[in-house]
């Protein structure tokens, strides 16, 4: 099995396509692995909510435990989930292209999580949505996505 990874400026690169501002991307890492599609959807969001649960977080509290709050977390639970992973399997040492997502919802400024998934064999990408404070997957509008003020890696 193969997995992909890229470079930060093939990242800018593949989320130009997408109308995200090189600008509101911030790197932490040289390389990042991209998840396959399903294992968010199904795989990932499951044992979110599952560890959700578990830790006591499910409950929303506007400056404590508000959206940006549950996209931190998410992001790091996802990345420690991929740190296990590559370790298990011996596979190349990256980070994954999932991460923090700061834009303007219909009903104003929110936070979510997106990550970079693989299309075809190539270096083609997609980019999904997940709402980190039920774990449902979003469709978000073009202009949601060029309002882009902060995709954190």
């Amino acid at each position: 099995m193969t997995y992909a990874i890229l470079t930060t400026g093939e990242i800018v690169n593949a989320l130009g396509r997408f109308g995200v501002n090189a600008n509101a991307i911030m790197f932490a890492d040289e390389t990042y692995i991209l998840p396959e599609e399903w294992w968010v959807k199904t795989t990932f969001a499951q044992a979110w909510e599952l560890t959700k649960a578990i830790l006591h977080t499910n409950d929303y509290r506007p400056l404590t435990n508000d959206c940006d709050d549950f996209a931190r977390l998410c992001a790091a639970y996802a990345q420690l989930l991929n740190n296990a992973t590559i370790l298990k399997l011996g596979i190349a040492d990256a980070s994954l292209a999932f991460g923090e997502f700061w834009y303007e919802s219909a009903e104003g400024p929110h936070a979510i999580n997106a990550y970079i998934y693989p299309v075809g064999t190539g270096k083609e990408v997609g980019i999904g949505f997940i709402e980190p404070q039920n774990g449902q997957t979003l469709d978000l509008t073009p202009n949601e996505i060029r309002s882009c003020s902060l995709l954190r890696l």
